[in-house]
């Protein structure tokens, strides 16, 4: 990659958080990362109920001003009848308006395309991908990116109040710190009676609109330190004078903080100039071709159009922070979906975990909170006709950690209690359980004194609450990058696989073995890449294993009840943008597996299905462009699939109920004919 294109370009991610961290202190070396494209739409795809004086917005992460400028002649409205709906468009900073120039039908679906870059071998371009593209090399087609349905009519008037979490000002003296520059940073207070389609301005005295985002959004940043991806150049001086403004869907503003001033106490030194922002000759010289006739259906029968989101629920607003790439403990009989997260009290302080129960049967899902006995983090949660049963995970101040397998019953009060519980002995890893019959056997990665971990297995008796037998502390080395093994019950037994390896460094084959009162079976080394944890579901007589490969590749692959290899391994991630999709999560419906993944650092969340013949489905992606939308979950229901995800920073967990759609998704195919 050109140098002169990285330095102008690079985003706000740093070896040392430089941005992030360095808001409330110095930070101690400053390293870009390469930078990437990034857009995001409101309403978003399948939105309802969209207000008939819509402005569609676009928010555009590390565009030059050039290419947002140029990027109001690459899309286009069109209502249900395929006519096209005249747009004005206009950049604000960094956002683009597009606003219909008449009022919207009522109660009418609407498709907003806009042109997908392709190379001349005919594959799909990133946004990123396509700014670096030599000239000449980028053929644009115009596909669907997303529709929309509209209510019953225009907005309402309403007004609103924002307020200011907090504000800080911080300046970077250059030497390892990303400046010399300067860095402000707004957390808006969260407004009770938002909409979905509102956003926020960050306004500076004498420059206007300098950032805008979607309401959800938990901060807002402009700066010009050396790693920013939307460098903004803010006033000189000890103090940076600012104002938040909250607008609806239409681009109207519904109030808006007083003028600010936040401070800083550092002295602040002269700083380098920012050069202008270079061209694109890819971007620039993109030639715009007729779309090809669409290709059939990929997804496998019954859903070859791929999942659509029927409903969503929030189920935490402020919960305690998880680490990034956990993955939610739910657990679905069929009928009813259960979740399990951590909460904060009104202190700030780790209160017992709760617990939401969610009717699957229902179209609209709507999820009834309930109370637990339990605290720590939830790693497992898993649920048969006989009851509830979580694990659950302690660490102590010696970072060692104690996990329990807990049997939930409902009291009187609705909240649920132990019907009984018992240690689970170990130290590390992820825990993973799955139920056959009355049997419930758990797979985990158990440490050791020089740090190496290895495959410990344990069956419990459910009706009892004890092992059926000691724990197996087996010989098998556990890859300690993989963060553990997966277990499921297929056939007439459990079948565990297992990332292998030595300690950091050392990355065996992926490995599976039979398991039951026997013991480990024989051990079968698959040709599968693993660089995530690996996700087991069992699916009859056979497995869904998803895993992650070393090129940010989702793929699904089929096992037989011994461990051995019966089909695949199918990619499901294709056409996603990014080089790390990851933290993939399997599920079963009786049909089809369900595959849910996150990429990274485009921070999405996305769901395909695929059936064990290898027919894939398109992607869809649930999360609404969320900071850091990850903590994934996913279940088969009667309906279709329930997933999980959290956002923000882990504090803020949602639902959504899938199904198969009947008609294509909006959005371009992997490919097109190579040129």
């Amino acid at each position: 990659m050109p140098l002169r294109l990285l330095a102008p370009l690079a985003l706000a991610l740093t070896l040392a958080l430089a941005l992030v961290v360095g808001i409330v202190g110095h930070a101690h070396a400053c390293s870009c990362v390469e930078p990437r494209l990034e857009r995001t739409h409101l309403p978003a795809d399948g939105a309802r109920d969209v207000p008939t004086d819509v402005t569609i917005h676009v928010f555009l992460r590390t565009f030059t001003d050039g290419a947002r400028q140029s990027l109001g002649a690459e899309y286009r409205l069109r209502d249900a009848a395929g006519a096209l709906v005249p747009l004005d468009a206009t950049v604000v900073s960094d956002r683009l308006d597009l606003r219909p120039r008449h009022a919207l039908v009522a109660h009418r679906t609407y498709t907003l395309e806009h042109v997908f870059a392709f190379g001349t071998d005919g594959a799909r371009l990133t946004d990123t991908e396509r700014f670096y593209a030599r000239a000449g090399t980028v053929r644009g087609v115009f596909y669907p990116a997303l529709r929309f349905t509209t209510g019953a009519g225009p907005l309402a008037a309403r007004t609103a109040s924002p307020t200011v979490h907090d504000a800080t000002l911080h300046f970077a003296q250059g030497g390892g710190d990303c400046g010399p520059g300067a860095a402000l940073s707004v957390a808006p207070a969260p407004i009770a009676a938002r909409d979905s389609l509102d956003l926020i301005e960050l306004r500076v005295r004498g420059l206007g609109v300098v950032t805008s985002a979607p309401a959800t959004t938990d901060r807002l940043y402009a700066s010009d330190l050396m790693c920013s991806s939307d460098p903004v150049t803010l006033p000189p001086g000890q103090s940076v004078e600012y104002q938040l403004g909250w607008l609806d869907a239409s681009g109207r503003e519904l109030g808006a903080t007083a003028w600010a001033t936040v401070q800083s106490s550092v002295r602040r030194r002269s700083r380098t100039a920012r050069g202008p922002m270079l061209a694109s000759p890819g971007w620039a010289s993109t030639t715009i071709v007729p779309a090809p006739p669409p290709a059939p259906p990929s997804g496998p029968p019954g859903c070859e159009n791929g999942l659509e989101e029927t409903s969503r629920a929030e189920l935490v607003a402020t919960g305690a922070p998880w680490a990034f790439g956990d993955r939610a403990a739910i657990a679905s009989d069929g009928a009813t979906v259960w979740a399990l997260y951590p909460g904060l009290g009104d202190d700030g302080a780790v209160a017992p975990l709760r617990a939401f129960a969610m009717d699957a049967a229902r179209a609209s899902i709507a999820a009834t909170a309930h109370d637990t006995t339990l605290t720590g983090n939830p790693e497992v949660l898993t649920t048969t006709g006989h009851g509830l049963y979580a694990i659950t995970r302690t660490w102590s101040r010696d970072l060692s950690a104690t996990a329990q397998l807990t049997a939930l019953a409902p009291s009187a009060s609705g909240a649920l209690g132990a019907r009984w519980s018992a240690p689970i002995a170990g130290q590390v890893g992820r825990y993973r359980a799955a139920i056959h019959g009355n049997q419930l056997a758990i797979a985990y990665g158990r440490r050791a004194p020089d740090y190496s971990e290895s495959l410990s297995l344990v069956r419990f008796d459910l009706q009892r609450g004890v092992m059926l037998e000691p724990v197996l502390d087996t010989a098998q080395g556990l890859d300690t990058n993989a963060e553990g093994p997966a277990i499921a019950a297929v056939g007439e037994g459990f079948l565990v696989v297992w990332p292998s390896g030595q300690g950091l460094i050392s990355r065996g084959p992926l490995r599976t073995a039979s398991f039951g009162a026997g013991g480990l079976g024989a051990i079968v080394d698959l040709a599968v890449p693993s660089y995530s944890p690996p996700s087991l579901i069992g699916a009859g007589s056979v497995a869904g294993l998803a895993t992650g490969s070393e090129r940010g590749v989702i793929l699904v692959s089929v096992l037989d009840a011994s461990g051995h290899l019966s089909a695949g391994p199918f990619e499901v991630s294709r056409g996603i943008g990014g080089d790390d999709n990851r933290n993939p999560v399997v599920a079963w419906d009786g049909r089809r597996f369900g595959v849910l993944w996150e990429t990274h650092p485009d921070t999405g969340a996305y769901v395909a299905v695929v059936d064990p013949s290898g027919h894939v489905s398109a992607a869809l992606r649930i999360d609404r462009a969320e900071v850091n939308a990850s903590g994934l979950g996913l279940v088969a229901t009667t309906r279709g699939f329930v997933a999980t995800y959290t956002g923000g920073h882990g504090d803020h967990g949602m639902a959504v109920s899938l199904a198969c759609r009947a008609s294509a998704p909006a959005g371009p195919p992997a490919s097109i004919d190579p040129a």
